[in-house]
């Protein structure tokens, strides 16, 4: 030792070289290693770690050429190695130092926060408190220069590096044991060799600075430590640095690990996306084949057994599928439809008995079942599906999966979907089983929508029969009031009118008077009976019944005009067909109903019938240059006001004949009535007249 201690002395240079090399090696790979991105709250506070050890190396290397240069080795320009600079190197390494283990501290305790003002604050107080301590020493003792710079490094060492050592420890520590519960109990043991490097650094390294008039510098320095030990403290110190790097670069390492992790993670999370996206181009496909399958038919039978079979020759993992449908309110079911399954008959009889269960089981239940290897019972939950029990099956069973769920269709149970696997197949996923239940909400809908369009088509056969019905009953009612006017008191007035004649015949030289009012009782009697003869033309014209709907309608047209005064036209478009009974009569009292409007209410000058024959529908247009409506007013129901009757009769014929109609009208501006009715020409017959 008596001839290591001088060697060591007149070495020192190279022991600063070290010292210095290894806190700059450390700084500068923490600093490469700060631009990683980690879930680590130590990454977050690896640059001011970094700042501390390039500063710091920087320190020391400043010193080795101050003694270089005392010695004449080196001429280095004197005021790159000034005291000042170097002091302000120390110090603001160690407050680097602290920012570290405050950022580090508070980033463990508040992983959601940052702490870096925080951290930066408490150095900026301890470097504000440091100094104020060496401008109040020097005043106190009056010292010189040299003697502040001395006390300068002795306090910082004191008052900074000694706090940020424990700090950083501390905070080492912390982190320690977070990299231990993430499964790198490898890098927390180089963490906790930093943090033991550190705090000898700190403690034991910094207790014994540069002999000066403060206490405990005056008794515990590097001459002590010299004596004690037969070393230098700077190399107890460069041997605590060499320590701490070889930790920290150790310890860098797991960024590496935690980046191949989540690399790993990646590409797992990247296969498990890939499956899961291939599974619902598959649910996706399944699902067009259904849609596809639902779309090709309307009829109620016929769609469910066409969407079963698309969808599961769809899924590959589902072998036969079963619907149960309601056939009573208390919900006895029977099957539907199914489809074929490709296995040996054992394996059919057994699929089919179990599909039986647990398809009435959910009719029984409302809810959706499964087979749970013995018995039919009630899905609570999905993950029930992925559950083996093959071992809980009796042996030589040959039943596969099961699963049932609800048919249902506004809020009532309509029926089950079943599905099946051979015993070969995997169970149920919870993702297969979200599939079949939205191929149930799809078929439930199909199902609904083919109901209603049967209902549709009941209530269309429905309606032409009680078209035919009411027009035949009007008709004939019609008629029959016609006859018994024709044969009553249209016989009756035709009698009274003879025989005012004869008697006015008898009376040639009777009293004028007497003789005037046999006149105009004959005259009124007359007039009587034209009228009638016009209700009965009304009521049913023989034309329509012996030629047919085109000189019914002009006759009524060339009446209209003569009775009203009102300039009338008609339009027949070529060629003119012969529609359907009804219809025709239909028509006629369509434009009876509307000419009587126009009379009553428009006070128009002119009015237009215009009546075209198409392939499959015939156009009636009715327009007059009156004084015009509100529509929209005069069709709404309002209390207490008279409805407009004879318009909503109009509507009415034209909906009961499966047609349309618009009725257009400004006030002052006419109104136009645009109807089409959709017909079939009665044997395409065209009928030769115009």
């Amino acid at each position: 030792m008596d001839f290591l201690t001088p060697f060591l002395q007149q070495n020192l240079v190279v022991i600063y070289f070290f010292y210095g090399l290894a806190f700059f090696t450390m700084g500068v790979a923490i600093a490469i290693e700060s631009g990683r991105s980690s879930d680590f709250p130590f990454a977050l506070a690896m640059a001011p770690l970094a700042a501390f050890a390039i500063l710091h190396g920087l320190h020391e290397w400043l010193e080795m050429f101050q003694l270089l240069n005392s010695t004449g080795v080196t001429s280095v320009p004197a005021w790159t190695l000034n005291d000042n600079l170097r002091i302000a190197h120390l110090a603001f390494s160690f407050a680097f130092l602290i920012i570290f283990g405050v950022q580090l501290i508070y980033a463990n305790h508040r992983p959601q926060e940052n702490g870096r003002l925080v951290a930066y604050t408490a150095a900026a107080i301890m470097l504000a408190i440091w100094l104020i301590s060496v401008l109040a020493t020097r005043a106190l003792y009056g010292l010189d220069h040299q003697s502040t710079i001395v006390i300068s490094d002795v306090l910082a060492r004191y008052m900074l590096a000694i706090p940020g050592a424990l700090f950083a420890a501390w905070a080492i520590l912390l982190e320690q044991r977070t990299f231990r519960t993430r499964g790198m109990p490898d890098f927390g043991r180089a963490l906790l060799g930093a943090a033991i490097a550190l705090s000898l650094y700190g403690i034991a390294g910094q207790l014994f600075p540069k002999p000066s008039v403060l206490f405990p510098s005056n008794v515990l320095n590097s001459q002590v430590f010299l004596e004690i030990t037969g070393i230098p403290v700077q190399l107890f110190r460069t041997f605590c640095a060499i320590l701490m790097t070889l930790f920290i670069v150790r310890a860098l390492r797991a960024f590496d690990l935690e980046t191949q992790l989540k690399l790993t993670a990646a590409q797992q999370a990247q296969e498990l996306a890939q499956d899961e996206l291939g599974e619902a181009m598959r649910n996706l496909s399944s699902l067009y084949s259904l849609s596809r399958g639902l779309a090709k038919t309307i009829n109620e039978e016929d769609v469910l057994a066409v969407a079963l079979n698309e969808f599961v020759n769809a899924e590959p993992h589902i072998d036969a599928g079963m619907i149960f449908w309601c056939v009573d309110e208390d919900h006895e079911s029977e099957p539907a439809v199914m489809t074929q399954c490709p296995a040996d008959p054992t394996i059919k009889a057994n699929m089919y008995a179990q599909a039986v269960a647990v398809g009435k089981f959910v009719m029984q239940n409302g809810q959706a079942a499964w087979w749970d290897g013995e018995k039919a019972a009630v899905l609570e939950n999905e993950s029930q599906l992925d559950r083996n029990f093959y071992a809980e099956r009796p042996a030589g069973s040959t039943a596969g999966h099961t699963v049932g769920v609800v048919l249902a269709s506004s809020g009532n149970l309509d029926g089950s979907l079943v599905m099946c696997t051979r015993p070969s197949q995997a169970p149920f996923s919870s993702r297969e089983y979200s599939l079949i239940n939205t191929a149930a909400e799809q078929i439930s809908i199909a199902a609904q929508n083919a109901r209603l369009y049967r209902e549709l088509q009941d209530r269309e056969e429905l309606r032409g029969e009680l078209l035919h019905q009411v027009v035949t009953a009007q008709e004939m009612e019609r008629q029959r009031i016609a006859r018994e006017l024709h044969d009553g008191p249209a016989q009756t007035l035709t009698a009274l009118g003879l025989g005012l004649a004869a008697a006015q015949s008898r009376l040639p030289n009777a009293d004028d008077k007497v003789a005037q009012q046999v006149a105009d009782l004959r005259e009124l009697c007359g007039t009587a009976l034209t009228e009638l003869r016009d209700v009965l033309a009304d009521l049913r014209p023989s034309v329509l019944d012996d030629l047919g709907l085109v000189p019914a309608l002009r006759g009524q047209v060339q009446s209209f005009e003569t009775r009203s005064g009102v300039e009338s036209s008609l339009h027949i478009s070529e060629p003119v067909l012969r529609l359907p009974p009804e219809i025709e009569t239909v028509i006629f009292r369509i434009v009876q109903e509307s000419l009587s409007n126009i009379q009553k209410h428009a006070s128009a000058h002119a009015a237009q019938v215009e009546l075209t024959f198409q392939s499959d529908h015939v156009h009636l247009l009715i327009s007059d240059d009156g004084r015009g409506f509100d529509v929209q007013n005069m069709l709404q129901r309002k209390p207490h006001r008279r409805q407009a009757w004879g318009l909503l009769g109009l509507q009415e014929r034209v909906a009961l004949a499966g047609g349309s109609c618009t009725i257009t009208s400004t006030p002052g501006l006419g109104t136009i009535i645009d109807i089409e009715i959709p017909v079939q020409s009665s044997e395409g017959r065209t009928v030769g007249e115009n």
